[in-house]
Order: C-alpha cells, then sequence, then structure tokens
C-alpha cells in the first residue's frame, strides 16, 4: 500500500513538473503590428519591417521580431551583415 502511494505522488509530481515546463509562446513567427523587422527563415537575413524586401519575401517564409537583439539571438543576419543590396544602397 505505501509503495503505491509513493508511486501515484511521484506521478502527480512528474504530472505537474510537465505542465510547468511547457515553453512561452514565441512571438518571433507570429504577425504582429508592432514588429520592427521580420526575417525570411529561408535565408535567415532580417529587414526593417518596411520597404520592399519585406513584401518580397513569401508570407510563409517571415519571421517577425521585435528587436534587432531577437532577431541575432534567433540566428537571423542583417541586410548589412549579409551583403544584401537594398535600395537605399543604389
Amino acid at each position: 500500500m505505501k509503495r503505491t502511494a509513493l508511486f501515484l505522488s511521484i506521478l502527480a509530481g512528474f504530472a505537474l513538473l510537465a505542465g510547468c515546463a511547457k515553453e512561452p509562446e514565441s512571438t518571433a513567427t507570429k504577425p504582429a503590428s508592432d514588429a520592427a523587422f521580420v526575417g525570411d527563415s529561408t535565408t535567415k537575413v532580417f529587414y526593417r519591417n518596411i520597404g520592399k524586401q519585406v513584401g518580397e519575401i513569401p508570407d510563409d517564409r517571415k519571421v517577425y521580431f521585435k528587436t534587432m537583439d531577437e532577431a541575432s539571438a534567433a540566428g537571423y543576419a542583417s541586410e548589412k551583415e549579409r551583403g544584401v543590396r537594398t535600395p537605399e544602397d543604389e
């Protein structure tokens, strides 16, 4: 009887921990009106959320970031770091 109670309390503890271990939902892939940057999931390059480059990224490849640090932490590089030419460069 004591073994069963011990087993059930351990099992309940694991179930409780599993519920607490959920990661918070990332805002990176969700379109956000306040996202300052948009990345291309194929090229891993991010752009300011304005201009022609963002419009050329297919919707299914767009990844949204609020900050440059967030984009960099996700493994994306800025267009300048990757040497992507923009209309402003011409």
